[in-house]
């Protein structure tokens, strides 16, 4: 992970934990409650910590200009995700106070996505007076094979019917969380159509509730860049109860190594500001390598030199070597 881009504020202590990455700092505008002017010493904070290195608590100094008395600001949250005491205490005399906030509950794949707000009437109050929260704890990966078999096999149900006419298939390297069994890595599975890569995570630790959360595609025609995203996930942040996500058919299912996606138009496709249905035929469906070679005895390789580079065989994933699809 590279190391961190951290911005000083001008007379402005430094976050006390060290161990994050991607870190943004803005300047904050100010607010008045009543006759004091209190200010946040930054008015983002965004990490991705590693697994297992988040530090126990992120702490933050907020400023005021008038310490003639002792005084409490009252903080909000937005989201109700991050963890921290509900005010901050000035003593009579001191300028500064810190705001802590308890990262103790940030566990691999788990993020906190917040925003907290200087009170009273926020609200109602223009300019920055808060501090918005991006925090997020990543996985380990590992390469995921099975049966002598170092890669998986992709039917691009949702851009290769656009490009190709037909959902082609081929394979892709295939990694799955330490922390998280059944959490699968793509790498960079539709880089044919993309000048960048871009990963794609498909959860599927619960096999009866495979789902793909929002994410980007790195795909660009011209519109806007696309991302896509399962329907479970879809009415899952919508709110919508499992049972009643499953009876709609909406999940995806991981059954004998394969997982599928039942029905039509299963996927969310986004570009730009726009929102369309994909996966029209039904036929997104990856399988993974406990179960490649059995299903490419039923398969055409017409499209293979869609996949990326994969190993062909234990001997060359010992050694490292890679080798293109035929």
């Amino acid at each position: 992970m590279k190391a961190l881009n951290t911005i000083l504020l001008a007379a402005a202590a430094l976050i006390s934990a060290t161990s994050c990455s991607n870190r943004a700092y803005e300047h904050t505008a100010s607010y008045t409650p009543g006759n004091e002017v209190y200010t946040f010493e930054k008015s983002s904070v965004k990490a991705v910590y590693e697994p297992g290195q988040a530090p126990a608590t992120l702490e933050v100094t907020i400023a005021r200009d008038n310490a003639d008395k002792a005084a409490t600001l009252v903080l909000a949250s937005a989201a109700g995700q991050a963890q921290f005491a509900p005010a901050v205490n000035f003593e009579k005399g001191a300028r500064e106070a810190t705001l802590t906030i308890d990262l103790a509950n940030l566990r691999a794949g788990s993020a906190i996505n917040d925003t907290i707000f200087l009170a009273p009437d926020f609200k109602t109050k223009a300019g920055k007076n808060y501090i918005a929260l991006d925090l997020s704890m990543g996985y380990t990966w590992t390469r995921l094979t099975d049966a002598g078999c170092s890669y998986a096999l992709l039917t691009d149900g949702l851009i290769s019917p656009a490009v190709c006419g037909t959902s082609a298939t081929f394979p892709v390297m295939i990694e799955e969380a330490v922390e998280a069994p059944g959490m699968y890595r793509l790498i960079n599975p539709l880089g044919v159509y993309s000048k960048s890569e871009n990963d794609l995570i498909i959860d599927a630790t619960n096999p009866n509730e495979v789902k793909v959360l929002r994410q980007s595609t790195g795909i660009n025609f011209g519109q806007g860049s696309i991302a896509i995203e399962s329907l479970g996930a879809y009415h899952e942040g919508k709110g919508r109860r499992h049972s009643t996500i499953r009876m709609a058919g909406y999940y995806g299912t991981l059954d004998n190594g394969i997982i599928t996606f039942a029905g039509a138009d299963s996927f969310n496709l986004y570009t730009g500001s726009e929102k369309n249905r994909t996966n029209h035929t039904g036929t997104f469906r990856i399988v993974l390598p406990s179960m490649v070679a059995a299903v490419e005895k039923t398969i055409s390789k017409e499209h293979y030199n869609m996949g990326v580079a994969y190993l062909q065989s234990p001997e060359a994933l010992a050694a490292g070597h890679y080798a293109m699809a035929d």
